[in-house]
């Protein structure tokens, strides 16, 4: 029944129905158009423990380490975000993109373009190869040897899902020993 209040069901719930404005609606439509052609899940190509050279931990707390085992190490948090944000965006989105999704308020470009130097200093650090590079058209390229342990476990899952020989049922157990807790844990 429709009121004053809003909409009152039967079980004596309330609901209040809302609408989206017009800039709402340009903001929606903007990340659609963003959105065409995203690959829904990453799939790099042979990604076995052993096979990369830095797995960004998604799998408990956020972490990236090389592929010796060293930790990476980031003076800020910001440019770890970064790292985090592009292994889990494989389809290689613009710059503009990160920086919609990482900053709730505008920020100069100026401090995106640290962030993103900061990270190509610490992923070009101890000799390392360069892991993160850029497009002309201002797309973030992230080096598919970078991977995320959610990549390790969901290719080791298909390969033995697949073929279950005693191989893939290692490898699975492998992936598996990288899950430390639920996802993202203790990040905001």
């Amino acid at each position: 029944v429709h009121d004053a209040n809003g909409w009152r069901l039967s079980t004596g719930e309330r609901i209040r129905p809302f609408g989206l404005s017009q800039e709402d609606k340009q903001s929606f439509s903007r990340l659609m158009a963003e959105c065409r052609g995203v690959r829904e899940v990453s799939s790099p190509a042979g990604v076995v423990p052993g096979d990369w050279l830095m797995c960004v931990r998604l799998l408990g707390p956020i972490e990236a380490r090389w592929a010796d085992d060293s930790e990476v190490r980031f003076r800020k948090s910001k440019p770890l975000e970064l790292l985090t944000w592009l292994v889990t965006h494989p389809d290689r989105p613009p710059r503009a993109a990160a920086r919609t999704a990482m900053w709730m308020v505008d920020v100069q470009s100026s401090y995106i373009n640290n962030v993103v130097s900061e990270l190509r200093a610490v992923l070009g650090d101890a000799g390392r190869f360069e892991l993160l590079d850029k497009t002309a058209q201002d797309r973030l390229i992230l080096d598919e040897r970078v991977v995320s342990d959610a990549d390790i476990l969901r290719h080791a899952l298909t390969r033995f899902r697949h073929h279950a020989t005693d191989e893939s049922r290692l490898d699975l157990q492998a992936a598996l020993s990288l899950v430390r807790s639920l996802p993202f844990a203790g990040s905001d």
